[in-house]
């Protein structure tokens, strides 16, 4: 079965997330060249350039990797030719609710990660954040606020564009036991690779974001945060000098498995297409037709109206506010 998977970012490499590097998992074969036919199109956010395929019409699905807040939201809505959209707000119809599979940031491969053992690695007693200085909507500001009440904390390292860049996300994650992963957007389901990675790498996330992220990782294996918290300060000086790395090890080595086998894209696009198949039946290859889609932002034509009026206020107001 050919899978071809269409989307806008160049970084990173998806094909690492797959065992060998191979582009497989299970019975799909995966594919980014531009193949005249396949059996599934897959659309991660948007195609950076127009699409023309032939394949089912039903079997054309998208996964929103972005924020459904006031910046992204009309993403939530995809292409009006897309069969099934997994997303983080709507539901019925052909929209599933779902995390967005968001690929990880780390510059290691599937079989490194399967491999990789905790006494692998000199973790310090130390809390490292990678995030970016952007403040591009009202939950991103929030977040930088944040970052600048706690960095004045000798144990909180600081890394990330316009803040103190670096080369490589593992370097710096492979050397701590906490990292604070802190999402630009709250609600049950979207969570991303901000709390990926921090399994991966074997930390414990100070998390805060997905409302329902224990419904998706163990309990144990997280520590939620509350960044309105007026004593957060001292809860993160308590917690590095804790044994709470120690205890949780156990549960981020299940979390880990989660990531690396159900969760990240190549698992979780395989179980969805099985299990649309067996409703569909074993003839994948019947009622074809060449599809067109535009790439770029033209590509979201699904969403409602209201949002552009939404978009419309919402920059009158910053004008006012600039101007002011």
């Amino acid at each position: 079965m050919l899978v071809k998977i269409c989307r806008y970012y160049p970084y990173p490499d998806i094909k690492r997330q797959t065992p060998n590097q191979s582009f497989k998992w299970g019975n799909i074969t995966f594919t980014e060249d531009d193949v005249t036919e396949c059996d599934f199109l897959v659309v991660l956010d948007y195609p950076k350039t127009d699409v023309s395929v032939k394949v089912n019409p039903n079997n054309i699905l998208h996964l929103c990797l972005e924020p459904a807040n006031e910046v992204s939201k009309y993403r939530q809505y995809a292409n009006k030719k897309a069969s099934i959209i997994y997303n983080q707000i709507n539901e019925g119809g052909k929209y599933v609710l779902s995390h967005g599979a968001l690929p990880w940031h780390l510059d290691k491969d599937y079989d490194y990660f399967k491999k990789l053992q905790p006494e692998d690695l000199k973790k310090e007693d130390k809390i490292v954040w990678v995030t970016g200085n952007q403040r591009s909507s009202i939950q991103h500001s929030i977040r930088m606020d944040f970052l600048e009440f706690i960095s004045d904390l000798p144990f909180v390292h600081l890394y990330g564009r316009g803040i103190k860049e670096i080369d490589s996300k593992w370097d710096v994650m492979k050397t701590s036991k906490y990292t604070i992963a802190y999402e630009n957007f709250t609600n049950d389901y979207y969570w991303t690779e901000k709390i990926s990675d921090c399994f991966l790498s074997y930390n414990v996330p100070l998390y805060f974001g997905c409302e329902r992220i224990e419904d998706y990782f163990p309990a144990e294996a997280i520590i939620q945060i509350d960044p309105k918290d007026k004593h957060i300060k001292q809860f993160l000086k308590e917690t590095v000098n804790s044994k709470a790395y120690e205890a949780k090890l156990e549960a981020i080595k299940e979390a880990r498995e989660l990531v690396l086998d159900r969760y990240q894209i190549f698992p979780f696009i395989n179980h969805q297409i099985n299990a649309i198949l067996s409703k569909q039946g074993a003839n994948i290859g019947s009622k074809k037709e060449l599809v067109y889609i535009k790439g770029g932002n033209a590509y979201y034509d699904n969403y409602p109206k209201y949002i552009d009026l939404e978009r419309f206020i919402r920059k009158v107001k910053n004008k006012i506010k600039n101007y002011k």
